[in-house]
């Protein structure tokens, strides 16, 4: 609700379908991916050690979400792995669901695949060249499309220490 007019409650409509997903009854927002990944690279100290990011459903056992991550600059196993537990966090607290899908043990924490500098400029100049608007080609922050990433060279996967 957003305010009211004379006794009626307004609603505000925030997105339509598009950037959600659920691997388990989650139903995960684009924003709150967004807003979770900016709660940690606000703690990282510079502006561009993650570049760009997409997050995309994996349906393993159990499920998980994939981040593809494009750096700004070198980062270390252990700062990636600290980054894969702030990232859980900050979804935890974005997403009531997503908490307690993580507490039950039915969703896995995310996992990071680190890809190569300029992959996702060469996959947007790829839409393009396939005949998208190139003002209208927008790269997601959360996807359903589980193929995404498919063509991407993932330089290295890193997964949050279990203590």
């Amino acid at each position: 609700m957003v305010d009211y007019y004379r006794d009626v409650p307004l609603i505000e409509f925030v997105r339509k379908g598009r950037g959600m997903t659920s691997l388990t009854g989650e139903k995960l927002a684009e924003q709150q991916v967004t807003a979770a990944m900016m709660t940690v690279t606000d703690g990282l100290g510079s502006d561009d050690a993650i570049r760009h990011f997409t997050a995309v459903p994996m349906f393993a056992s159990p499920p998980r979400y994939a981040f593809f991550l494009e750096l700004g600059q070198p980062l270390g196993d252990e700062q990636l792995q600290g980054i894969a537990a702030r990232l859980d966090r900050a979804l935890c607290d974005e997403n009531v669901e997503y908490e307690t899908k993580r507490d039950s043990l039915r969703l896995d924490p995310p996992l990071l695949r680190i890809v190569a500098p300029g992959t996702f400029e060469a996959y947007r100049q790829e839409r393009v060249s396939g005949g998208a608007p190139e003002a209208q080609v927008k790269v997601p922050h959360l996807t359903p499309d589980q193929s995404f990433g498919k063509q991407f060279s993932v330089i290295r996967e890193i997964e949050q220490v279990k203590v």
